[in-house]
């Protein structure tokens, strides 16, 4: 039984996010000096492409386009970079509902409320609950953790940081 579940995880896709992450890696290999039309030559991707309203790219090439990002540039810490300059464009509709929330609780509360807006991962969703009158937020991400993913983990809890900081 073990063997059939693991089989079935490894058919089961990953899901899709949001282009306007991608323009974040962008954003970021600019700001560190780095030339990023290599990285979007290898991922076939166009400035075109980018600005599409509502593209989507699968999270593996997402985690590709990291981990080269974070090559390209020599900075291991580029998820975390990532997030500190994100934008509230990139993160959407749950980015202004955030920004409209009335307080830093409710704001939170819908960065992962609508997360699935920008974001659509089939293993699993971010979530958030009350815990000693405080909200507690955690992200999901696949495990085990690599260096393909550490990235993405780190760039969204930066971007949550950011967002709190900023509300």
């Amino acid at each position: 039984m073990g063997t059939e579940r693991s089989q079935q995880i490894k058919k089961l896709p990953l899901g899709d996010i949001s282009v306007n992450f991608v323009v974040a890696i962008v954003d970021t290999l600019q700001s560190l000096k780095t030339d990023p039309t290599p990285l979007m030559q290898r991922f076939n991707l166009s400035l075109e492409f980018l600005s599409t309203p509502n593209a989507r790219i699968s999270i593996p090439k997402f985690m590709r386009l990291g981990y080269e990002a974070i090559r390209m540039s020599n900075t291991p810490e580029f998820g975390l970079l990532m997030g500190a300059n994100m934008k509230v464009t990139a993160i959407g509709i749950a980015g202004f509902t955030a920004m409209a929330a009335p307080n830093i609780k409710e704001a939170m509360a819908s960065l992962i409320d609508y997360e699935t807006l920008s974001s659509q991962n089939c293993r699993g969703h971010s979530r958030h609950y009350i815990d000693a009158e405080r909200l507690v937020c955690e992200f999901y991400s696949i495990s085990p953790y690599n260096q393909f993913n550490y990235f993405v983990v780190d760039s969204m809890l930066s971007t949550w940081y950011l967002m709190a900081q900023w509300l």
